[in-house]
């Protein structure tokens, strides 16, 4: 046989269960130029004269028999005498589909990788109709189909699977990349960051190819000796191998304290597990190495940094008390939490809260409002709901240019989750309350402040969140009376518009007093002009990869009112909402003219986003959801991105306006606007076009044209400009300016 593409090493030990199966899938590999290395490592049962029979009946297999030395001794053996291109490993215990190597090995000659690695299925008590995929890895195809581990760090948390890949054998020989032989089992984890630390290219394929057995005997997974104490040892030894290879950068080393605590925790928690406080003592061993790499526990959740710090803490002993307790207590009594309402249940008793402060505390807050007097230096910020929009870009145009002017307060709804320098408290609670009473000034951009709000001595500045396309306040349609009483109470607040045409909208929606209606421009456009992030928002999103990017920004759909419910998989198999919608055809689009495809939903429908990010319309390695929280934590915003952004798709959001400051292609989707002005309405119930600065489209075929349109010829520009004035009085990046000196000559 000619030298082989691929030669696929084969372990073999105390697997005569499952062995057979095993050898078919891989003898049938529909790539034939494979070597097959078979390594009966001291096998006690009838697996060596099973590969022996293989071995006789195809001259692609090579039948080993060796003592007994462990997976590492017999996956070293296998390294040493391998002739093919590329390296594989496929555990005696599993199967594999069978065009693996096939698949692996073209995108390995097509990418010139190191690495080559499919998604695999886990498969529970041997049955296929219980098998699950590995989706951190599509999710990691999505982001990025190849890259170096600096790249793509999150790849460390995915489970070890060596198997699941393909390894260049030059490549492996000139780095001297073995296995670890002197400690077992656990070997594969040293291995895997040895690969990954040092290979230039690492390529993903979204297909499950591997079928990996959870429940077979012998795996290392569910026999429980006294070697359980070495997984903590080869965790240790990851680390030391990135640190060896120069490969631990800040990044990479947050996502390995990930796959440390949550592998060791696996490990430790393991019911069968005799030597729990051995492997203890082992764990708060390597979580001292943390502090020691000053880690900031970025990518750990609120309870795993708390049991973190527990472990470090607490003795053995105080930690197993602890447990108890915390394991115990979700038994006798829970607490949920919904939108409205905190459920406390005690042994099947349910009682409720409300989220909110009842209405005496408000009523109370009010007639004090009145009474205090107020800090002429402090400043509220409140925006829903998280933290974002005209808010957060104002507050950080304060903070930076006149912080030692004010004392700046923010309330938002989860305080924990937003990172900023000044003091922050929870909207809906007595001390965000009390700094609210005394306050002199107040921003926001809904009307969450309002109902506290009583004294004219304040001076309320609403940003509001958007121009105002849609009918809003009084003009909108089938609105309560209750909701009315709480827009009265807004005719003391100040607003601030981008043109003359939105002054009037706004004060017909809330009969505002002209004089309290100001032409800024909104302070979150500003950001449009700043370039200090740009190379961080590229890299966010890989955009060098792409020829063109497209922003899809809906608007808030639950605004539809008068529906009683929403078929939300439809919406989701239909994100454009047109009968005529084919997802063949909008990926090929994609993919002929490389558009990166970034979806933005509106912050209200951020969690339904997140609960059907795995449908099939998402799941492509041209389509990106960006999130509010990821780009928080990155400390990016997201009109940061239409700088690089060549086209926006939109329907009756206002950010389509707000793109127009861009003077770049916008493409309208109408195929809902008849429906949503007989339920909503919008501010020029006929001429709502008007507020529209670019293409409309009613189908999904004028869709696709409207792209390409929009992406070769812009063929709409002229008409775009001209109605730019009309929604824009400014284009530039001092609408924060503009407001702060307003805000600074009011009484």
């Amino acid at each position: 046989m000619s030298k082989p593409k691929v030669s696929i090493i084969v372990p073999v030990y105390n697997v005569e269960k499952y062995l057979r199966q095993c050898l078919e899938s891989v003898i049938n590999q529909t790539l034939k130029e494979i070597e097959i290395i078979c390594i009966d490592d001291g096998s006690p049962d009838n697996c060596g004269a099973i590969i022996d029979e293989y071995a006789q009946k195809d001259t692609r297999i090579v039948a080993i028999h060796k003592e007994n030395g462990g997976y590492g001794s017999a996956l070293n053996y296998g390294f040493s005498i391998a002739k093919g291109e590329y390296i594989g490993i496929v555990e005696s215990d599993d199967w594999i589909a069978p065009n693996m190597y096939e698949l692996l090995y073209n995108k390995a000659i097509e990418t010139n990788s190191d690495i080559v690695k499919s998604a695999f299925y886990y498969v529970e008590n041997s049955s296929i109709n219980k098998m699950h995929l590995s989706k951190l890895l599509i999710e990691l195809y999505k982001k990025n189909s190849s890259f170096k581990l600096e790249d793509c760090p999150k790849i460390l948390t995915l489970f070890a699977s060596i198997w699941s890949a393909i390894y260049k054998r030059d490549w492996m020989q000139q780095n001297n990349i073995k296995m670890v032989e002197d400690i077992r089992p656990y070997e594969d984890n040293p291995f895997l960051a040895d690969t990954y630390s040092q290979a230039s290219k690492i390529t993903i394929i979204p297909e499950g190819l591997y079928f990996y057995r959870l429940d077979a005997t012998n795996s290392s997974c569910n026999t429980i000796k006294k070697t359980i104490l070495n997984y903590v040892t080869q965790k240790s030894r990851c680390r030391n191998s990135l640190i060896k290879h120069q490969c631990y950068s800040k990044d990479i080393m947050e996502y390995y304290w990930v796959t440390a605590y949550q592998g060791t925790k696996f490990f430790y928690k393991k019911p069968n597990n005799k030597f729990k406080k051995e492997f203890y003592n082992l764990m708060k061993e390597l979580y001292r190495k943390a502090k020691q790499d000053n880690c900031e526990f970025k990518y750990f959740k609120s309870i795993q940094i708390q049991d973190f710090n527990n472990i470090l803490k607490f003795s053995f002993e105080k930690y197993q008390i602890y447990s108890f307790i915390n394991n115990i207590l979700p038994k006798i009594f829970t607490v949920k939490n919904t939108s409205k309402h905190k459920i406390l249940t005690i042994f099947g008793l349910n009682i409720k809260f409300s989220q909110k402060l009842p209405r005496y505390i408000i009523t109370i807050g009010r007639v004090l409002d009145k009474i205090l007097p107020k800090n002429n230096k402090k400043i509220i910020f409140c925006s829903y709901p998280d933290y974002s929009d005209n808010a957060k870009e104002f507050f950080e145009y304060l903070y930076t240019n006149h912080k030692d002017e004010y004392n700046m307060v923010w309330l938002c709804q989860n305080p924990k989750d937003v990172e900023i320098p000044v003091k922050k408290y929870k909207i809906q609670s007595l001390r965000g309350l009390s700094e609210l009473l005394t306050a002199k000034y107040t921003v926001n951009t809904f009307f969450d402040l309002e109902k506290f709000i009583n004294s004219k001595k304040r001076i309320n500045l609403q940003l509001w969140h958007g121009m105002p396309v849609k009918t809003i306040g009084y003009t909108e349609k089938n609105i309560p009376y209750r909701t009315l009483k709480a827009y009265k109470r807004n005719q003391n607040s100040f607003f601030f518009v981008t043109s003359d045409i939105f002054k009037i909208s706004m004060i017909a929606s809330f009969l505002m007093h002209p004089n309290k209606v100001y032409i800024t421009g909104q302070p979150k456009t500003d950001c449009i002009f700043k370039q200090q992030n740009l190379a961080k928002i590229k890299d966010f999103i890989h955009a060098d990869k792409f020829s063109k990017i497209v922003i899809y920004a809906p608007t808030y759909k639950e605004a539809l009112r008068n529906c009683d419910c929403r078929e939300v998989q439809h919406e989701f198999n239909n994100i454009f909402y047109m009968d005529d919608y084919s997802q063949e055809q909008f990926y090929k689009l994609l993919e002929d003219k490389n558009i990166l495809f970034m979806v933005k939903p509106h912050p209200f429908e951020e969690s339904i986003y997140k609960s059907f990010e795995q449908n099939n319309v998402f799941n492509h390695p041209n389509i990106k959801i960006i999130y509010n929280k990821d780009l928080n934590t990155r400390g990016l915003y997201f009109y940061e991105f239409f700088k690089i952004a060549d086209l926006m798709i939109t329907d009756f959001s206002s950010i389509g306006i707000d793109y127009l400051i861009t003077k770049k292609p916008i493409i309208f989707l109408n195929s809902l606007a008849k429906e949503y002005n007989k339920n909503r309405g919008f501010t020029l119930e006929d001429n709502y076009e008007i507020m529209m600065p670019g293409e409309k489209v009613y189908n999904f075929n004028q869709l696709l044209k409207a792209i390409e349109d929009a992406i070769l010829t812009d063929s709409w520009k002229e008409q775009r400009l001209k109605m730019l004035p009309l929604l824009h009085k400014y284009c530039d990046s001092n609408a924060s300016e503009r407001v702060y000196k307003i805000m600074k000559g009011l009484k």
